[in-house]
């Protein structure tokens, strides 16, 4: 293999020399407006070009292996791990989308004000992080998603849950 490789290299070099001869008969043929020669140059010196493009591309690809310009999923790693997890929860409060609006009686709006406001009021007493664990613990997120999520421990999670029922308890709400 190494030996197809050091060939590939001599006629690489081979024929980049030819590149400046051709380059020098152009000049002199576009002195004196030789529209012929000046033609038949410049596509002699593309098709050296692209010789020199194939022989380049091949020995890339006997020295790597693999082909040329393709990525593999290793290195298509760091694009995973540029992805910053977001909340369902955030996504729902954040990106209202009401494809066929419903009409609501007055009754179903009192209720969900009344919700509105005790939820604002729970809420208050509780700091914004553990807020959003509960949040996603109640909407029946497992604590493994939720810590992948949040990119925390699974210790935390529970802590931030006790935490938040205590105090839900101790505002004298009654968790159903």
């Amino acid at each position: 293999m190494q030996d197809l490789i050091k060939e590939y290299k001599v006629t690489l070099k081979n024929t980049k020399a030819l590149l400046p001869t051709r380059k020098t008969k152009l000049l002199r043929a576009k002195q004196i407006k030789d529209i012929e020669k000046i033609k038949q140059l410049e596509n002699e010196i593309k098709t050296i070009n692209s010789w020199v493009s194939n022989l380049q591309y091949v020995i890339q690809w006997l020295q790597t292996g693999r082909q040329p310009g393709t990525t593999r999923g290793a290195e298509n790693r760091a694009a995973y791990q540029r992805e910053i997890p977001v909340s369902c929860e955030w996504i729902h409060t954040n990106i209202r989308v009401d494809l066929q609006p419903e009409e609501k009686t007055k009754e179903q709006v009192e209720v969900e004000q009344m919700k509105e406001q005790l939820l604002q009021d729970v809420m208050k007493n509780i700091d914004k992080t553990d807020a959003e664990i509960f949040t996603m613990h109640a909407n029946s997120y497992s604590q493994e998603e939720i810590a992948k999520t949040m990119d925390v421990t699974r210790d935390q999670i529970k802590r931030a849950i006790a935490r938040c029922k205590r105090i839900i308890k101790k505002e004298g709400w009654v968790m159903v």
